[in-house]
């Protein structure tokens, strides 16, 4: 019974995660990684909303640790990791409406 229970591969150390901004929402783009024990969330374009949570001595997340540039350092690496793994890359349409989008794409095709 265990040998068709034992995973195959090495179970994952972390989680990349990524939501776009929906034209007709105000929820931003975010891009993070998740941890066992930390998370980082970032907002592309919007540097100064980056957050970074230890979650094994904050799980409610009260405490931005942003500024600390050594942790910040590791989960950025995990993040790249991560981001590279999946093989993520920018959407070019992200944020806008459906009608910018079509708008856009006869704009190119004309050209």
């Amino acid at each position: 019974m265990w040998a068709i229970l034992k995973p195959k591969a090495p179970w994952r150390d972390a989680f990349f995660y990524e939501y776009f901004k929906e034209g007709q929402y105000a929820s931003p783009t975010v891009l993070a990684v998740r941890t066992a024990t930390h998370k980082l969330i970032t907002y592309p374009g919007h540097e100064e909303w980056t957050e970074l949570f230890d979650l094994a001595n904050d799980p409610y997340e009260t405490k931005n640790l942003a500024d600390d540039a050594e942790l910040f350092a590791q989960l950025q690496h995990k993040f790249d990791e991560q981001s590279k793994a999946v093989g993520f890359r920018m959407p070019e349409n992200v944020g806008r409406t459906k009608m910018q989008t079509e708008r856009r794409k006869r704009r190119t095709a004309k050209d």
